[in-house]
């Protein structure tokens, strides 16, 4: 997966992690507004949570789609 590619499709920086060795790869974007201690916030963490999840499937489905072909080929 092209790191610069994905990270446009969403809209911002986020942490990879390749996992050598294994066939997995490791995506993740880290959200400040809050954590679980602090119920106050957590309508704004659910937000933050939801929007990020909805950009990240956008961002990174074309590049699975072209794996599952790759892989259907093989």
């Amino acid at each position: 997966m092209d790191k610069s590619e994905i990270e446009q499709g969403f809209g911002g920086s986020l942490e990879f992690d390749r996992m050598e060795g294994k066939r997995a790869c490791r995506l993740r974007k880290r959200i400040m507004t809050g954590g679980y201690l602090a119920e106050q916030v957590w309508p704004q963490v659910h937000e933050a949570m939801a929007e990020n999840m909805i950009q990240l499937e956008k961002a990174v489905g074309p590049h699975l789609q072209k794996l599952k072909v790759e892989m259907d080929q093989a």
